[in-house]
């Protein structure tokens, strides 16, 4: 399908000005894809401050040079390729993406051929285990539980306590060690 000059112009705009915001990038191929799935896509990545744009491969990689100032190799863009960015979260979006690709009947709908991070271009294996990660979210709440499980295992001895203290009419902690 050709693409006019005034099209390709206005796509590279928009790739620059999202790359320029973007914290992240993903190459996806997205071969046998419907248009149904890519709205699916496209919505499922609006709560996670995400957008997928599929371009052109010269599109991409002439945005990403000027912008992040990587050049992407041939390798990272078989097939027709889709640019996925992260505006506040680095790797939610992805995670998204690779559930979704999960969902998608037939196998290699959506694959990950690489990612921008952090300043450097990794390979599509370390992209895919990044998406598998969970949400940044969800890596801080188990941190904080790990965090407060000795201060809550803590309470609860001392609560167990002076449970004991109430039913053996001890005033201090000692009496009831005294006692055992």
């Amino acid at each position: 399908m050709t693409v006019s000059k005034a099209k390709k112009s206005e796509t590279l705009a928009e790739l620059k000005a999202d790359l320029t915001r973007a914290k992240s990038f993903a190459l996806v191929q997205s071969n046998r894809i419907t248009v149904a799935e890519v709205s699916k896509v496209r919505r499922g990545l609006l709560p996670v401050s995400g957008k997928m744009i599929v371009a052109k491969k010269t599109l991409i990689q002439i945005a990403a040079k000027e912008i992040k100032g990587v050049d992407i190799p041939e390798d990272m863009l078989p097939g027709q390729v889709a640019i996925l960015m992260a505006f506040d979260d680095a790797v939610a979006p992805l995670s998204v993406v690779n559930t979704l690709a999960k969902e998608f009947e037939g196998a290699d709908k959506l694959v990950f051929t690489g990612s921008y991070l952090d300043g450097s271009l990794q390979d599509a294996q370390t992209t895919k285990k990044l998406a598998s990660l969970p949400s940044r979210d969800v890596l801080l709440a188990k941190f904080m539980g790990s965090l407060l499980s000795p201060v809550s295992s803590l309470a609860r001895f001392f609560d167990g306590a002076k449970q004991k203290m109430t039913e053996t009419n001890k005033s201090t902690v000692g009496d009831l060690a005294s006692a055992a």
